[in-house]
């Protein structure tokens, strides 16, 4: 269920290009904004784009709870701080679910929406669990190198694009140490409330959905869950992607964005 713990909102950090009308990025579960950099620059001609780390993510703070109502206080801020009384999201997995629970929550501030790869309902996955316990018990600094970093996490992930996609959450401090960027020990101890059920109600704006045509996270049936909430969505899938579209099938996610967002204006 969604969870309606109340949090202290956080100032997120954030890029910004562009011009014209507001569109916003979230990322998903161990992602950050530079996952999203080329979406972003392709937008930037024509609209003006934030891409954001959210809570215990990238270069944004570590903070508790890590949870769906916290995410959305934070998004919430990050308008009113920017003066935007409304925007695109576009929101790819765990940043997905924040995206649609603004859009159902306060439909005003939400222009259009385009969801990426995950449904309105939903537990967080086991194996996405046993992640997480492999960081907690790993310590970059340990290793003298990325690579020697890397290495480690190939051995315990085995799909090659998530143990690439933990490795850029590997930073080096000013006196040469690997750390982790991620808030490890702030999303394991929330990692039971990640399971989603969207708010009540129904976003009656315009929705783009797209979906991995080899992702788990989106199956072909979940089509109708996502017209009970969102009842005018255009849903799309992209054949052969997986979970990580944007690594799987940049160009025509770009595309597909980018024509959805045209619409718009």
């Amino acid at each position: 269920m969604t969870d309606i713990v109340e949090a202290e909102p956080v100032r997120l950090h954030y890029e910004e290009r562009g011009s014209g009308p507001a569109v916003v990025i979230v990322h998903g579960l161990f992602g950050s904004l530079s996952n999203w950099r080329s979406v972003a620059r392709f937008l930037a001609e024509n609209f003006r784009v934030f891409s954001l780390d959210l809570r215990n993510h990238g270069r944004s703070p570590h903070a508790r709870p890590h949870t769906y109502s916290a995410m959305l206080a934070d998004l919430e801020r990050f308008l009113d701080d920017h003066d935007l009384e409304s925007a695109i999201v576009i929101g790819h997995s765990m940043g997905g679910r924040v995206a649609m629970h603004i859009a159902l929550v306060h439909p005003a501030r939400v222009t259009g929406l385009a969801i990426l790869d995950v449904l309105p309902v939903g537990g967080p996955k086991s194996e996405v669990g046993r992640v997480l316990e492999l960081m907690k018990r790993f310590d970059p600094g340990e290793c003298a190198s990325r690579r020697d970093a890397g290495e480690h996490l190939a051995q315990s992930i085995r799909d090659p694009s998530l143990a690439s996609s933990i490795l850029m959450n590997v930073g080096r401090r000013a006196d040469g140490r690997l750390f982790w960027r991620l808030g490890v020990e702030e999303i394991s101890d929330d990692f039971d409330k990640l399971g989603f059920e969207a708010p009540k109600g129904t976003y009656d704006g315009p929705c783009l959905f797209v979906r991995g045509g080899a992702s788990s996270y989106f199956p072909p049936q979940g089509a109708a869950i996502v017209r009970e909430r969102f009842p005018g969505a255009r849903i799309e899938c992209l054949e052969g992607a997986g979970h990580l579209l944007h690594v799987d099938r940049p160009d025509e996610l770009r595309s597909l964005l980018g024509d959805f967002c045209d619409s718009l204006v």
